[in-house]
């Protein structure tokens, strides 16, 4: 079965695990320490075990319960294989350095997969004299392989969180990181700078060059428009950070300079 394709991001980075759970205590379905409780019976199919909801191919399998789709959320998440064991991904995430706090949780569940947990979780310590960090992104892999394009993404200021749907390949992780910072700037009270209906960025808050002479083709984008106009009817997206720049009005919007 493939695995989830469902990554924690925390920025700066909060957490190098997350803890889970299902249910709560006091049921009497609950398994206690010296119970023995009867296997579970796995219901059929079992597409339950994928998250999220799986999409049903052409020939009647699960998309996500594919070695495909599997290799394609590895090489997206971890394209180095800096964690492709138990000690490097440790290492990597810096468990047990004497640095952070760590927490281990044992516990017991018999009302839904019916299996005992012993999970693990790990913050970093806050620089002395800085605010810990309270944005999250959530960003889900779709392989692009199954699907050619992904759902709107998006981010809140209320509450300090985005959820960013991204191509689980390699060659995408630049234009991926564009997503990801237009979200975070939307946590940070920055508006999109496109009309809605067209997609074109709006001139000139839209424009990463508005005096540019001719106006066209603009060379940046602007992060919150999300596109560059190369003439006045066509509209590319950027390949990668390096070819985006904060407007003054996003600026002014997330507070980096006064107004005038």
């Amino acid at each position: 079965m493939a695995r989830t394709n469902f990554r924690y991001l925390a920025l700066p980075l909060l957490a190098a695990a997350l803890l889970g759970g299902c249910g709560g205590g006091g049921s009497s379905a609950d398994v206690r320490p010296g119970e023995s409780a009867p296997p579970p019976v796995a219901p059929a199919p079992h597409s339950f075990l994928l998250f999220p909801n799986p999409q049903q191919q052409p020939d009647g399998s699960l998309q996500m319960n594919t070695q495909e789709y599997a290799d394609a959320y590895y090489r997206a998440i971890d394209p180095l294989n800096e964690r492709d064991t138990l000690a490097k991904y440790k290492a990597k995430n810096g468990f047990e350095t004497g640095s952070g706090t760590e927490h281990n949780v044992i516990f017991g569940d018999r009302r839904d997969l019916g299996y005992g947990r012993r999970m693990y979780a790990r913050s970093n310590s806050h620089p002395p004299g800085r605010a810990p960090p309270q944005i999250r992104v959530f960003v889900l892999y779709h392989d692009p392989s199954f699907s050619q394009s992904v759902p709107h993404s998006v981010g809140l200021q209320k509450g300090l969180v985005g959820v960013v749907h991204a191509f689980a390949e390699r060659s995408a992780t630049r234009a991926n990181n564009v997503v990801i910072a237009h979200e975070i700037l939307h946590t940070l009270g920055a508006t999109d700078k496109y009309d809605l209906a067209s997609l074109a960025p709006l001139y000139p808050i839209g424009y990463a060059q508005p005096d540019r002479q001719p106006l066209y083709p603009q060379s940046l984008t602007e992060i919150m428009a999300g596109r560059y106009a190369v003439d006045a009817h066509t509209f590319e997206m950027p390949a990668s950070l390096s070819e985006v720049r904060v407007g003054e009005a996003t600026a002014l919007e997330i507070r980096w300079i006064k107004p005038k």
